[in-house]
């Protein structure tokens, strides 16, 4: 389907650049990119293809009502994620070879510094739209890889294409295809940096221990990769094997590193899920990560997981505390049972008893109502008290998803700082209470 859109594009393009008016509503506009329904994905696809061929639409097909009549004008005014797509794809085109671009680049184009959810289906909608793809895909390597942007490989096309302008008696009659899948958000091995180191650190086999120590001090590393060859590992040396060596065995710093090293070390691909590894590293300690082409490219200890882990859950737990903090300072408002279970949504099936049983965005909704906010007796301003509860929700909402991003410095911050704030609130009406 793809080729067929961009046949039929680029001949409105060129009735547009005419002087030929070209029109027709949302709703067919969406079937002719296979779709009922504006979806992340489908629109920044949709945008992308219209740029391609120098398009958009009055109004935005995104924000038109599905049956108002949509004008194609020539496109004056490109965002910066459509335009340097654009550009790539001009490059690639002209020069045959993928155009390299960092991970952490990429998603500035797009105004974002995280790969959400949302984000990412944004971006694989984009991309499908200008038929790129990354090598690696952009979700499975660090903030700070560099990934190559490539065209998407073609299968040949087993029926003749055929494009007619909108309203025209020779309609295609090609079916809708489903678009693209926005992708799995699974956090893979390859997306930490620990697993694509750029300069590893490595010994080979028959190297004088001292010179793997030092190596491993001047590195300030725990475990050492061994091998002669980046596709065959030969070995992980390890501290603890280092000491016991030494001290039970009797060695020297003379000995070579193929007496100390643990053989068979545990390996996994960059493309494995994280979660998935999660019990060979408790286990083993460690595990060695090899790429699609088998290359050695990183290694992931107990510290690196915990690492890993605390920077995940570590938001989880303030965000725990949040909810708590909230629920006390909401029961001082003595709210019925009837008036908590307004708060859920319409079709909930959810029984509501008390303030415990209402999630996060339900108490916000219970808190931004004016009257009910009075009835808590609270001496902060209501106005500021939610902007500062909207971001901590809004972070929560990111962190659901577990994504493969960490939450950054200013939202661990914000939780933090919303967190000691209702600290402080409670603290002090529950003073109040005494005098």
């Amino acid at each position: 389907m793809p080729r067929a859109v961009d046949s039929w594009l680029e001949m409105v393009a060129a009735r547009v650049r005419q002087g030929k008016p070209e029109r027709m509503s949302a709703r067919d506009l969406l079937e002719r990119f296979g779709s009922r329904r504006r979806g992340a994905n489908i629109v920044e696809n949709m945008r992308s293809r219209l740029a391609k061929h120098g398009l958009r639409t009055l109004p935005d097909f995104e924000n038109a009502d599905v049956d108002e009549e949509l004008h194609f004008v020539a496109d004056t005014d490109t965002p910066l994620h459509v335009a340097k797509l654009k550009e790539a794809s001009a490059a690639i085109d002209r020069d045959g070879t993928p155009v390299e671009v960092a991970v952490r680049q990429l998603l500035r184009w797009f105004g974002v510094e995280r790969r959400t959810e949302a984000t990412v289906e944004r971006i694989r909608g984009a991309l499908t739209g200008f038929d790129l793809e990354t090598t690696p895909d952009f979700m499975a390597v660090s903030m700070d890889a560099a990934v190559t942007l490539g065209r998407v490989p073609r299968t040949p096309d087993t029926q003749p294409e055929t494009a007619s302008a909108p309203g025209s008696s020779e309609q295609s009659e090609e079916p809708p295809a489903k678009m693209d899948s926005p992708g799995d958000a699974t956090p893979r091995v390859g997306s930490l940096p620990e697993a694509r180191i750029k300069d590893l650190v490595s010994a080979a086999p028959d190297d004088l221990l001292r010179v793997a120590v030092t190596r491993m001090m001047a590195s300030q590393i725990s475990h050492l990769l061994v091998f002669r060859n980046p596709r065959s590992l030969d070995g992980v040396l390890r501290w603890s094997d280092i000491a016991k060596y030494l001290a039970l065995e009797k060695g020297t710093l003379d000995s070579r590193v193929r007496d100390v090293m643990q053989r068979n070390a545990p390996t996994v691909s960059t493309n494995d899920s994280f979660f998935d590894i999660i019990p060979e590293v408790v286990s083993s300690g460690y595990v060695v990560v090899k790429d699609g082409e088998n290359l050695i490219t990183g290694i992931i200890t107990r510290a690196v997981l915990g690492q890993f882990l605390h920077d995940h859950a570590g938001p989880f737990i303030v965000l725990g505390e949040i909810e708590r903090q909230l629920r006390m300072l909401t029961e001082r408002g003595n709210f019925t049972r009837r008036e908590l279970e307004a708060f859920k949504l319409e079709h909930d099936p959810r029984e509501v008893k008390n303030v415990a049983d209402l999630n996060l965005g339900e108490l916000g909704r219970l808190l931004e109502n004016p009257q009910n906010w009075g009835r808590l007796d609270l001496h902060v301003d209501r106005a500021e008290f939610m902007k500062r509860f909207h971001i901590a929700r809004q972070t929560r909402n990111d962190l659901m998803h577990f994504d493969a991003d960490s939450p950054s410095e200013a939202q661990r911050a914000q939780l933090v700082q919303f967190q000691m704030f209702l600290r402080e609130v409670g603290r002090s009406e529950k003073d109040k209470g005494k005098l």
